[in-house]
């Protein structure tokens, strides 16, 4: 039988594994191989539809297979690159598995390791003023071999993992509203809200898109901008991504004529039934807005002025029912990312010199850590480093996922590179 220690370890990481284990079914595939569960047990496992419905399953099972089991489970999480979730249940041996090398048939796996974010934010040793340069996918990965995994199963639709092969992986829309000496209230000049403009115009061509740019759009235009897209041929594409920076209120977007748009009516515009040639297609919104508030007093140089969240309680995004939405069921808004750049009723901060601390969070993120990292994971780092400027306790951003897959941006990787390369014979592409 397993040793208490062990089942406890299990027990009380439970959760955190079921969060953690991104391909389960190659993972109980290894123990079935490694003789450690049953076809039985296999079948019973994969059998469920839910990814943490199956974790949970081989959670309960592991316990029961024997003094070593606990072992062999580690050794699967090696084998099959859960590297994560492995640390999870022996973080004594973290830094050594980190250093180590594991073949895996004819190819090497090697596992990355994080770079540590920034004590504080901004970070006053990165320059803001520097060309980006994203760090591509580095040859002999797990993450390399994800991206394979979607290369040799073109209908991929039970794979965990939504497909970004192609070149380019979709349209990547940026709207920067700056100048509001037209409004017809009172609101500021967003003044460097063009750094944010230019690095997010960087950033994502780098990661493969179709950057699509406007600026100071009036509120009727920001509606027709999303209802132009949302119609547009999405069939070849894997991918859509909007990102607004502007003035705004709780629950909307300000043009710079003043007049407001719902930011529901954006992206419902991109749902299942609007878009339907994105259906099944992760789609991104990232949303940066102001509204003129009365300024608290602070010290720090160079913030310009504050800026109160657009969103609503994320909990009340919920679906508008369209003449054309049938019932109006929740499912037509799955495989969306709405990303916000604080919490509803609260300030967020926009600096002169570098832009906003929520789009430039962003922008170092996605760079640095694309590479290796999902949009959860990526997101979460955005959270951390916003959390932490100012000193701290300032601003809170916040994401709301409804994706169905692990979405990774899988950088300097496209289908071209491989098609006529055996996975042992690719080249470093950074």
């Amino acid at each position: 039988m397993m040793s208490d220690v062990d089942k406890r370890q299990l027990q009380v990481n439970r959760e955190n594994l079921v969060q953690t284990i991104s391909d389960v079914d190659s993972v109980a595939s290894q123990l079935l191989a490694d003789e450690v569960i049953t076809d039985a047990m296999y079948d019973e496992v994969v059998s469920h539809r839910l990814k943490a419905d199956k974790i949970r399953d081989l959670l309960r099972i592991i316990p029961r297979r024997g003094e070593d089991a606990f072992n062999q489970f580690y050794d699967a999480l090696i084998k099959t690159d859960e590297g994560v979730a492995a640390d999870i249940l022996k973080p004594e041996l973290k830094e050594a598995r980190k250093k180590s090398k594991k073949t895996i048939g004819s190819h090497i796996v090697v596992d990355e390791v994080d770079e540590e974010l920034p004590i504080a934010w901004p970070d006053e040793l990165e320059n803001f003023e520097d060309e980006i340069v994203v760090k591509n996918t580095i040859d002999g990965t797990s993450m390399q071999k994800k991206f394979q995994k979607i290369l040799d199963q073109p209908c991929n639709n039970l794979l965990p993992i939504y497909s970004m092969k192609k070149n380019p992986r979709g349209f990547c829309v940026i709207i920067n509203n700056e100048d509001f000496t037209q409004s017809k209230i009172q609101l500021d000049v967003r003044t460097g809200s063009e750094k944010d403009y230019e690095t997010c115009l960087q950033l994502f061509k780098k990661l493969n898109f179709e950057v699509k740019t406007f600026r100071d759009q009036k509120a009727s235009q920001l509606q027709d901008i999303a209802q132009a897209y949302s119609k547009k041929d999405h069939l070849n594409y894997e991918c859509f991504i909007m990102i607004v920076m502007s003035h705004g209120s709780k629950g909307n977007i300000y043009g710079v004529d003043g007049e407001e748009v719902e930011i529901e009516k954006l992206t419902n515009c991109f749902n299942s039934v609007n878009c339907p040639k994105l259906k099944g297609k992760p789609k991104l919104f990232f949303i940066q807005a102001c509204q003129d508030v009365k300024k608290e007093n602070i010290t720090q140089t160079a913030i310009k002025d504050e800026e109160i969240s657009i969103s609503k309680k994320m909990d009340q995004l919920h679906i508008s029912k369209d003449a054309s939405d049938g019932d109006g069921e929740a499912a037509s808004m799955t495989d969306f990312v709405i990303a916000m750049a604080t919490m509803p009723g609260y300030v967020s901060w926009r600096r002169t010199d570098i832009g906003t601390w929520f789009i430039q969070a962003i922008v170092y993120v996605f760079k640095k850590y694309s590479h290796q990292r999902d949009i959860n994971g990526l997101m979460t780092y955005v959270n951390n480093l916003v959390q932490k400027a100012g000193g701290g306790g300032r601003q809170c951003s916040v994401f709301r996922s409804s994706l169905s897959k692990d979405f990774y941006f899988f950088p300097g990787l496209d289908e071209t590179q491989f098609r006529s390369q055996p996975l042992n014979q690719m080249q470093p592409t950074s």
